[in-house]
């Protein structure tokens, strides 16, 4: 059950967070910077305060196991404290910046995919 839960909360997060994509991708290129960065902050203020919790209502009970959350979670806190560094300059964001950004990513979803098929050693 709750496999099923963690990949329908995945379909859901990027059903919602692809047509987001394209809208801040859209302001920042008209130079509207504020509204793409106020489009993926409340985007994912959205996903953990609406969707995560209608997911839980839904499955009943959902079970969390700290100390495996733990890295994850020190992760992204790492890689918000590296966007809020990069944004420093009036909140604006380089082509670098975002490249540094995308890594992040790219090495996070590495570390999950990692994980979910087992190549790296359960905590």
């Amino acid at each position: 059950m709750l496999t099923r839960l963690a990949m329908d909360g995945g379909l859901i997060a990027a059903a919602t967070s692809i047509p987001d994509l394209f809208l801040s991708v859209r302001a920042a290129r008209r130079t509207v910077s504020v509204s793409s960065l106020s489009n993926v902050l409340g985007s994912n203020i959205f996903d953990l305060l609406v969707v995560l919790p209608a997911g839980v209502l839904v499955a009943g009970t959902v079970i969390i196991d700290y100390p495996r959350m733990l890295p994850i979670m020190a992760f992204l806190i790492f890689a918000t404290v590296v966007m809020l560094v990069l944004a420093r300059r009036g909140f604006a964001l380089s082509k670098r910046d975002g490249v540094v950004l995308l890594s992040l990513y790219a090495v996070f979803i590495a570390w999950m995919t990692a994980g979910s098929f087992g190549v790296l050693p359960r905590s």
